[in-house]
Formats: C-alpha cells, sequence, structure tokens
C-alpha cells in the first residue's frame, strides 16, 4: 500500500498501550541455588531457584480481573509495533475506553481487596506455606506502589509528512520508504490476527456441533463468542478489507442466523453449519492486503 493511499487509513487509527504491573511475589533463593549446586556437584551459575511468595488462591479474583482487562485489550484493538503498541478505529475509540476503564477500575479495587484490605491474612498465608525458608513477605506500601495499571493513547505519523531536521532529501526519502513498509507489515500483521481470531471461535463452535450431547448452554456460549468475534472483527477492519468482510457475511447468513435451540435438538442443523464452516475457512484463507492497496 503506497503513502498516499496509507494516510487515510492511517488518519483512522489511534495508538494505545496497556501497562499492568504488580507485585506477584516472586522471589529469587540465591543460597537455595548454592545449596542445590552443592548437593548435585553443579554450578550454580546454571541454576535459578525461586518461591512465589503469594498464595495464588488469596489473589485469584485480582488475577482474574487483570486477565479480563489484557484480554479484552487485545481483542478489542489490532497490534501495532512493538513494546505492547496496539490501534483502535477512532470511531471506536470511546467506547473502547470506557469498557477498558470499568474493568481497570475492577481490577483496581481487588487489588485493594486481596492484597491492601487483607494484607495481614495474606501474609500470614504466606508464612505458613514457606515453612522454615528465610525470606521476607513484601510491606503494605510495597504491594501499593508496585501496582499500577493505566494506559496511554498517541497518534500514528504520515508516511508523507517526516518532520526531522537536519537530514538531507535522500535521507528523507529511505525513511518514508522504511516507514510505509514497516506500516504495510503492521496492517498485514492485523488482518492475519484478525483471521485467527475468528477462525479459533469457529472451531470451537464446531467442536460444539460436532458433539450431539451437548446441553444447549455449551451451543450459546460457543455461538454468542463466534458473533460476538464477528463483530469485533467488522469494528476492526478500518482497511475495508473486502475478503475478510465477505468472510464474516457468509458466517452471519450461513451460520449465525441458527439458534442454540435449532442446534440442540436438529442434526441436520448441525450438519449444516459444519458444511457452512468449510466455506468460512475457504474465505478465510483467500484474505490478504486487497489487490488495489498493494498498487
Amino acid at each position: 500500500m503506497t503513502a498516499k493511499k496509507l494516510k487515510p487509513i492511517i488518519t483512522k487509527m489511534v495508538l494505545i498501550n496497556l501497562h499492568i504491573s504488580f507485585d506477584a511475589g516472586r522471589r529469587t533463593m540465591n543460597n537455595l541455588s548454592k545449596t542445590i549446586a552443592k548437593d548435585n556437584d553443579a554450578d550454580a551459575a546454571m541454576l535459578s531457584t525461586s518461591i512465589k511468595m503469594i498464595p495464588k488462591d488469596k489473589v485469584a479474583s485480582f488475577t482474574a480481573a487483570v486477565s479480563q482487562a489484557r484480554e479484552f485489550y487485545k481483542k478489542n484493538s489490532l497490534p501495532w509495533e512493538d513494546g505492547n503498541w496496539r490501534v483502535v478505529p477512532v470511531n471506536r475509540l470511546q467506547q473502547f475506553r470506557d469498557d477498558l476503564d470499568t474493568l481497570i477500575s475492577k481490577a483496581s479495587d481487588e487489588h485493594q481487596r486481596c492484597y491492601i484490605a487483607s494484607y495481614d491474612g495474606l501474609k500470614d498465608a504466606a508464612d505458613k506455606k514457606k515453612g522454615k525458608l528465610n525470606v521476607q513477605f513484601p510491606s503494605k506500601k510495597e504491594l501499593e506502589e508496585s501496582f499500577a495499571i493505566e494506559y496511554n493513547v498517541g497518534a500514528i505519523a504520515s508516511v508523507e509528512d517526516i518532520r526531522i531536521v537536519g537530514i538531507d532529501t535522500a535521507m528523507r526519502k529511505q525513511i518514508q520508504q522504511d516507514t510505509e513498509k514497516r506500516y504495510n507489515q503492521q496492517i498485514e500483521k492485523g488482518l492475519i490476527e484478525q483471521v485467527t481470531n475468528i477462525s479459533n471461535t469457529l472451531e470451537d463452535l464446531v467442536e460444539r456441533v460436532g458433539e450431539d450431547d451437548q446441553k444447549g448452554k455449551k451451543y450459546t456460549r460457543a455461538m454468542a463468542n463466534f458473533k460476538a468475534m464477528l463483530e469485533t472483527t467488522e469494528h476492526l477492519n478500518i482497511t475495508g478489507n473486502e475478503a475478510l468482510a465477505s468472510a464474516c457475511k457468509m458466517a452471519r447468513e450461513k451460520i449465525t442466523n441458527w439458534s442454540p435451540d435449532a442446534i440442540k435438538s436438529n442434526p441436520e442443523v448441525r450438519s449444516a453449519i459444519k458444511g457452512a464452516a468449510e466455506g468460512v475457512r475457504g474465505a478465510l484463507k483467500n484474505v490478504k492486503m486487497n489487490d488495489d492497496e498493494d498498487n
């Protein structure tokens, strides 16, 4: 895709970066590594021994909330560069931020409840589990200061607008060409991720449909997940990729029109879905950067 055709697409994207950090309680035990090395006639430099001071069962609701935030962030955005930077369509940014803020608030509340409000119980449980190991449990202040969950937003520079002072025309052209190449790679990477996400949810649905004794709730969940992924994919199809749009349309017309009750009670419906899935798989294999985008 040329710089001219990239420009209107770039203006439809907003960069976003989610950052989550917290003390998982893992501590390195160098003395234990030395003991193990000595007992086994090994080089201690080859060993890495650690202990996890935070009992997993005590903070399960917090880690689940963090996972929800990370999963939402990844599923509702596209990859862009390294360092966990991704892009969101401008027309979806406000809804994306509202939903992400809700998940961040939930994770923050769970951290306060699991780590801070329940600190004494957490420490007592860890002290009992560690036995005679000589390792200090983190203080409440350390746990508070180590926790951070936030996101940053930014704009993507236009390929045609390289504003760097002190470079000659040849260097400016080289930077533009390299930037154009990198942007195209990221767009292609995003398409691959979208195809992978749809394929995975489709295969989960087909697996459910292939088992005649599945309960209605499992059909309902699998179909809901597939519908949600189609909707997300259509929102994230920033380039207007025709093959991807066609695959989504086919899936809507031939798969998601069936109700979970019909799937559960009618073998012919299950067979029809499996047959339609083959067509969707074939359509997804044809997804690549549109021919007119490459010119």
